[in-house]
């Protein structure tokens, strides 16, 4: 009996811990939710404020999806171009990441940027 005590004790204890971290987990969520929403909102402000440019970032996203689209091109053909039993070493490697990296991850940064103040 006094086994079946300890376990149902333990039981509560276990419960309680578990409760916690999910209040923790709801007050993240609830903060970041309002983040979110803080953002929609300067977002719809700045392009009340700026109707013109927040439609030219329209057209420039779509350019910087062809951009980078063609990027991509590149980068997959320089991939395929490599033999299947070719060692890639260090440098070879480097040399991809010098040649594609930066410039892949600011045009997608840019796009990212465009779409979110183009958005209607």
């Amino acid at each position: 009996m006094t086994a079946y005590a300890n376990n149902g004790n333990e039981t509560i204890v276990l419960l309680r811990a578990i409760l916690e971290k999910q209040n923790e987990q709801n007050a993240i969520l609830n903060s970041m939710a309002q983040r979110q929403s803080q953002n929609v909102r300067q977002t719809a402000e700045w392009q009340k404020t700026y109707p013109e440019l927040a439609k030219r970032c329209v057209g420039a996203a779509n350019r910087a999806s062809e951009l980078l689209n063609s990027l991509l091109e590149k980068l997959v053909s320089d991939l395929e171009s490599i033999e299947s039993d070719d060692y890639v070493g260090d440098y070879e490697l480097m040399e991809l990441i010098d040649k594609y990296g930066h410039r892949f991850q600011q045009l997608s940064l840019l796009l990212q940027t465009l779409s979110q103040l183009g958005k209607e």
